[in-house]
């Protein structure tokens, strides 16, 4: 008696039976198809990427991230890098970036081209060499400079001249009666004077202004000290120049004194009232 295959019930036949050769040909046209079933089901399972795991997707799960070799284009502007996004993408937008800066750093910055700037460590002279000045510039004597402004423009009252001891003139001579000139810049528009009296005269800026130094002397003269005011008249004195613009002085004539006593002759005395410091005062 014929039995069957337990696991695709193929026919097969009894010791006792006689060979059929119609039920031979029905299992192995049954064999046939159900081996075509299976080829086409690995076919289909090979062909579709979605399921099927090549030699070269293990190889990659297989390998760490630091040493995965990634595959990625340069993104066309620069952009911000986003949570969730593909490393492809992240990875042009990061090419892209380091690509700008070395561009950047390779370009010399100028008045019309964007670039890069190197800071001088010159802390004497601005040249040509198209080097930025820092901030830390020593040399206030340079026009135009950060140190010149912070020296020169900030605040509202500002020293623009001291006595070093040797920068005025006291001489009694004939050509310090000619007056003591010191520059008064322009951006002022009023001018403190402190001098060795201790205290503070004013010069308006208009042309011509008038002021006074004055300071009480003890001077002594024909074997007796006798009490004298001195003076000494300032003067702001406003030049104008053919080619435009002005410039502006502050003069100081020399200093006389009179004594107290009635008729006291008056008699140039140019040691007295010597400015101190000369302040500006702006808007």
């Amino acid at each position: 008696m014929s039995t069957k295959t337990s696991n695709f019930e193929y026919i097969k036949p009894g010791e006792d039976e006689f060979y059929n050769i119609t039920e031979f040909n029905q299992t192995l046209d049954k064999i046939d198809a159900d081996m075509k079933a299976l080829k086409d089901t690995e076919v289909n399972h090979t062909d579709n990427a979605t399921v099927h795991v090549t030699a070269e997707d293990k190889e990659s799960w297989n390998t760490s991230l630091e040493n995965k070799t990634l595959t990625y284009t340069e993104s066309s502007t620069i952009q911000d890098l986003n949570s969730g996004e593909k490393l492809s993408i992240a990875f042009g937008k990061l090419k892209k970036a380091v690509n700008a800066v070395k561009n950047h750093t390779g370009t010399k910055a100028t008045t019309s081209v964007q670039g890069h700037v190197k800071l001088s460590n010159s802390s004497a002279v601005t040249d040509s060499t198209g080097l930025a000045l820092p901030v830390t510039e020593k040399n206030a004597s340079i026009s135009g400079t950060l140190a010149y402004m912070l020296a020169n423009f900030s605040g509202k009252l500002n020293l623009i001249w001291y006595n070093t001891g040797s920068n005025f003139t006291t001489d009694d001579d004939a050509t310090a009666l000619n007056g003591y000139r010191i520059t008064a810049p322009e951006e002022y528009m009023m001018f403190l004077i402190y001098s060795t009296a201790g205290n503070v005269s004013v010069l308006g800026n208009w042309d011509n202004c008038v002021s006074y130094l004055n300071q009480f002397l003890n001077v002594y003269s024909d074997n007796e000290y006798a009490t004298a005011i001195a003076y000494r008249k300032v003067t702001l004195e406003i030049a104008h120049v053919s080619s435009g613009g002005y410039f502006k002085n502050i003069v100081f004539d020399k200093a006389y004194y009179k004594g107290v006593a009635a008729n006291s002759s008056t008699k140039p005395y140019n040691g007295s009232c010597i400015p101190l410091r000369i302040y500006g005062i702006r808007k």
